[in-house]
């Protein structure tokens, strides 16, 4: 049964170790080797086969710039978390239809397939140990703003939503904005808390970018819907701060740096 419905055809790397013939390559072993399912965590996933006696057999693999980790009933689990919390992303616009569309078409091959290799009763041993251990997830495919840094709380966006942040980037920047301002979707604490999250994180997929100025970013949504992103790092007239009396300006106002939220 093959489920290989990605597009990618690079040979994959082993994270980690650059021992050729490593598991993943989609090469039979011999008698002994057994089939296995690559996913990643926006369900893409390829077929291969694995040696289990291979020290290597469940390291997670890079394959056209995305981590692919093994699919096990522990793993399937933690992804079934996942699709749930998208599905609620959706019943709250945050995510499109087509998008929920694509991820339940992989998440019915990925379960068909764990279903088949694994059995049920498994798959509900996986369950309850996912609740019993603090589960270490691959590498999150999709946006990731910063990229190079180690931030506790990441917030997904749509492709959509990033597409239609690097349409007016080069307009925003030029009134002051900056690139985290724009597209940053980690942060030191969940979202919407602490200032770190960009313009990406509240442009849902059925709302555009409209009038764009150095002190908000205006948002379209559908019926007429309207709403203002705020750019807390130049003054505004509903911020205010405690300040001594030699900082503090006549007007009461302090200036406030920080990222947008």
């Amino acid at each position: 049964m093959s489920l290989g419905k990605t597009a990618a055809r690079d040979a994959p790397s082993v994270i980690g170790s650059s021992v050729p013939g490593a598991r993943g390559s989609g090469e039979t072993r011999g008698p002994e080797s057994e089939p296995a399912l690559f996913v990643a965590t926006d369900l893409d996933h390829w077929e291969g086969s694995c040696d289990p006696d291979d020290p290597l057999a469940w390291v997670d693999v890079r394959r056209n710039g995305k981590t692919y980790r093994r699919l096990d009933p522990c793993y399937l689990a933690w992804i079934r978390i996942r699709v749930d919390r998208a599905r609620a992303a959706a019943a709250n616009n945050v995510i499109g239809p087509a998008s929920l569309g694509r991820l339940t078409e992989r998440w019915t091959m990925v379960q068909a397939w764990a279903r088949e290799h694994y059995g049920d009763e498994l798959l509900a041993q996986g369950e309850r140990a996912l609740g019993e251990v603090r589960y270490l997830a691959p590498e999150p495919t999709g946006h990731l703003y910063p990229a190079g840094q180690r931030w506790k709380h990441r917030r997904w966006v749509s492709d959509q939503s990033v597409a239609k942040v690097r349409v007016v980037e080069e307009r925003a920047r030029a009134l002051g904005w900056t690139e985290a301002q724009l597209l940053q979707n980690r942060g030191r604490f969940p979202y919407p808390i602490g200032g770190d999250y960009g313009l990406v994180c509240y442009l849902g997929w059925n709302e555009e970018i409209g009038e764009i100025t150095s002190d908000w970013i205006e948002l379209r949504g559908p019926r007429g819907c309207r709403s203002r992103f705020y750019n807390i790092s130049v003054r505004q007239p509903w911020i205010r701060e405690k300040s001594s009396p030699a900082e503090r300006p006549q007007n009461g106002i302090t200036r406030r740096a920080g990222d947008s939220q």
